[in-house]
């Protein structure tokens, strides 16, 4: 009996498990929208939105985890900006080329960050193996933006959203 109880309750969490799986695929498709459809954000070199994550943990473990670009979005065309330097984007000007917008024929950008230089994709990766997850939590999703100045864009301009969807759809925010 209690093997067949066992088995039972596996079954049922393999099941949810899956589902959990499937939410995470619906909420990076939500960040991803909120990031491109907002008109007065703009992207230069496409690492903070390649920089979100979804991640699932069971009994404190990764089992699995999505980002952008498994979802039709583009990688990245270089490593992150940094202060202090000013970047050009532009078909003569400069050495970049177009920004990742593709929206201006010429624009710039000079950080008010410094970064650590990596693409966000790397981000992202290193973010869900080294994040701890709650041992206690049989299951845990994990949302975050990984690139170095994710928080500074959410608490000066609010166009990735994260802080209030989390909020709206779950009640809280751990940071």
């Amino acid at each position: 009996m209690k093997v067949a109880l066992e088995n039972f309750a596996k079954a049922k969490y393999d099941e949810l498990e899956e589902r959990l799986k499937s939410h995470c695929n619906e909420i990076i498709e939500q960040a991803i929208g909120f990031r491109l459809n907002n008109p007065n954000a703009h992207d230069f070199t496409g690492n903070l939105l390649n920089s979100i994550v979804v991640a699932l943990y069971r009994n404190g473990q990764l089992v699995y985890y999505t980002i952008p670009n498994q979802h039709g979005v583009e990688a990245p065309f270089g490593w992150k900006m940094t202060a202090p330097k000013k970047y050009y984007f532009s078909l003569t000007r400069g050495k970049l080329g177009l920004d990742y917008s593709k929206t201006e024929p010429s624009s710039y950008y000079e950080p008010a960050k410094v970064t650590n230089g990596k693409t966000g994709i790397q981000d992202a990766q290193e973010y869900i193996h080294n994040f701890r997850p709650d041992k206690k939590a049989v299951f845990q999703i994990v949302v975050a933006y990984t690139a170095d100045y994710a928080e500074w864009v959410e608490t000066t301009t609010g166009y990735l959203r994260t802080v209030q969807w989390i909020q709206i759809n779950t009640g809280n925010v751990i940071k």
